[in-house]
């Protein structure tokens, strides 16, 4: 099930982008198999309950990156 937050709370959004940044942190030393979601919250500094309310699993993540990245490379090649 797909549970990634897209309301408009400042605070969640901003929560939203410290998992995203901590999943490619992360990635820079670690295997995206060997992240665990208590390393994603320990490295956004955000609880695991926070984690759980903006994603079902960090696999939600990148997917929810893809999306937003989906537009901006379609205006690359557009232009």
């Amino acid at each position: 099930m797909l549970l990634i937050y897209t309301g408009h709370n400042p605070s969640a959004l901003r929560s939203r982008d410290l998992l995203v940044s901590a999943l490619f942190q992360l990635l820079k030393t670690n295997s995206f198999a060997e992240i665990t979601v208590r390393q994603l919250t320990q490295e956004a500094q955000l609880s695991r309950q926070t984690f759980y309310q903006i994603f079902s699993n960090k696999t939600e993540i990148v997917q929810f990156r893809l999306q937003t990245l989906g537009p901006r490379i379609k205006s690359v090649q557009v232009k």
